[in-house]
């Protein structure tokens, strides 16, 4: 389950979030991202919870997705699955629909890490070579 880039990216950034005193990860990507099932697995090694956001169809969002590829293995992890509509991710983007939810978490006494759409930032990058 941990393999490729998407690892060598959250190499990382998780590394960072658990020296920042992180105890749980939020990432976004779509209904089956590999980025978002990788963040599932290494932080599930860590101890630290997960939280995805999802992007899925308009007519998706309110059902059950089911246990299919990735989403077998996230549910399986524990991890915490948010839906949200193409639209919805559209017009709100993935910046601030993690903000929503870091908020909420930090509210809740949690000690939140984001870590943007397929680990793609200054940090992440590092672990592209």
């Amino acid at each position: 389950q941990l393999s490729g880039n998407k690892v060598r990216k959250l190499e990382f950034l998780l590394s960072d979030a658990v020296a920042q005193g992180a105890d749980c990860v939020i990432t976004v990507g779509g209904i089956q991202s590999n980025h978002c099932r990788a963040t599932a697995v290494a932080a599930k090694y860590l101890n630290l919870d997960c939280y995805l956001i999802l992007r899925t169809s308009k007519l998706l969002v309110d059902q059950d997705p089911g246990l299919v590829g990735n989403l077998l293995v996230e549910r399986l992890l524990g991890a915490h699955i948010d839906l949200v509509s193409k639209e919805e991710y559209g017009k709100i983007g993935s910046v601030a629909l993690a903000d929503l939810l870091k908020k909420r978490l930090l509210e809740e006494g949690r000690k939140p890490y984001v870590i943007p759409v397929g680990g793609s930032n200054s940090l992440g990058t590092w672990g592209i070579y």
